[in-house]
């Protein structure tokens, strides 16, 4: 209901209650992702400090990318030649309310939350910056290495699958089935009876590679949606890094 009104008072102007509502749906969302869906390693507050004072632009960008008609899109086609703006998390910025258009901002590499408008302001932030960066660094270290299990299985399985395709396609193979036919009647069996072996051969061979498949296919399944749910949500922001970069490094703005 929030996108509802949301989209309403974008639709009627009232732009300043969009961005309250953006803000609160947002802080919702990543309640959600956190708790719930284990999405979300934790909290991103720099975007819902963007959405607290978003413009145009960013703010009919967010409600259009969550609702399901088409009731946004001839407003955004309006708003598309805004320049979308981030803030500097450096407080004492000197950029008129620490705010720059997004493209020239890049995030901190090691907790990938906070975002800067040039080196000078990382610098003069790290004290204040340190604690929470090294924290939540931590907790991308064990995000990271769940993504990582989880890919892991999803190769595991898919190989598997893959190459019960290619046994069961061994087995169908015309050639294949002639070949053990020949084994069956060079060890004295009759032709008819070979045939009929063989054939019975591969029936069971496939009864079990069938069996196997499915098995395969449900752990590929598991691993899929367990990969997909500890994706990372993506951050609009380049990175760059973090407070541990020696000096002589070239920071890109």
């Amino acid at each position: 209901f929030m996108l509802y009104f949301g989209t309403q008072d974008i639709l009627k102007g009232d732009l300043a209650n969009a961005r309250a509502i953006a803000t609160v749906a947002n802080f919702f969302e990543q309640w959600v992702a956190i708790s719930s869906h284990k999405t979300q390693y934790d909290w991103y507050w720099p975007k819902i400090h963007e959405l607290y004072n978003a413009d145009e632009h960013t703010l009919v960008s967010y409600f259009r990318n969550r609702i399901s008609c088409t009731c946004l899109d001839d407003k955004h086609r309006e708003v598309r030649a805004i320049k979308k703006m981030g803030i500097c998390c450096n407080l004492r910025c000197s950029l008129p309310e620490r705010k720059l258009q997004r493209s020239g901002l890049e995030s901190c590499e090691q907790c990938r939350h906070v975002h800067y408008c040039s080196r000078k302001c990382q610098k003069n932030d790290w004290k204040r910056h340190k604690e929470a960066c090294l924290g939540v660094a931590a907790k991308i270290n064990v995000f990271d290495a769940q993504v990582a299990q989880c890919q892991s299985a999803y190769d595991d399985a898919y190989r598997t699958s893959v190459q019960l395709q290619q046994k069961k396609a061994k087995c169908m193979n015309e050639k294949n089935v002639e070949a053990q036919a020949k084994k069956h009647i060079e060890a004295g069996i009759a032709p008819s009876d070979a045939h009929e072996l063989v054939q019975a051969e591969l029936e069971a061979a496939m009864k079990q590679i069938e069996i196997d498949f499915d098995v395969a296919e449900v752990r590929r399944t598991k691993a899929w949606n367990a990969l997909h749910a500890t994706k990372m949500p993506k951050v609009d922001y380049p990175k760059t890094r973090g407070q541990e970069v020696r000096p002589e490094t070239t920071y890109h703005i």
